[in-house]
């Protein structure tokens, strides 16, 4: 009786699949074409579902997409170590962002004053 090598085969693309990152072509829509898609969903999922329920769904979403933010971030500095392109220190960066802060708060902001006259 021949082996079947179906089940075999299906095993192995899955462990491809499962250590490879996946590409769904997300980078093909527009701007506008996730910004209807998510106020579609954002309709339809508060259409269906009362305050309490809608506050706990919003602050779940809110833990994944920080968790993926970081896990995104890290993912982009274990990239750029790898291509040597991050060779800054602590301090460097602690110096940089101080001296931006100041800047920005030493800048002359000019209000313009509007004078109105009162009839009377």
């Amino acid at each position: 009786m021949p082996k079947d090598t179906s089940k075999d085969n299906c095993k192995s693309e899955s462990q491809n699949n499962t250590s490879q990152n996946l590409n769904l072509g997300l980078d093909k829509f527009s701007y506008g074409d996730f910004v209807v898609l998510s106020s579609i969903i954002a309709y339809a999922i508060a259409e269906e579902l009362n305050q309490t329920d809608l506050e706990l769904l919003l602050a779940f979403l809110g833990m994944i997409s920080s968790d993926i933010a970081i896990l995104l971030i890290k993912q982009g500095i274990d990239n750029a170590k790898l291509n040597g392109a991050i060779e800054t220190t602590v301090q460097e960066t602690a110096n940089e962002s101080v001296s931006s802060q100041l800047a920005r708060k030493s800048k002359y902001k000019k209000v313009k004053r509007v004078k109105y006259k009162v009839k009377g």
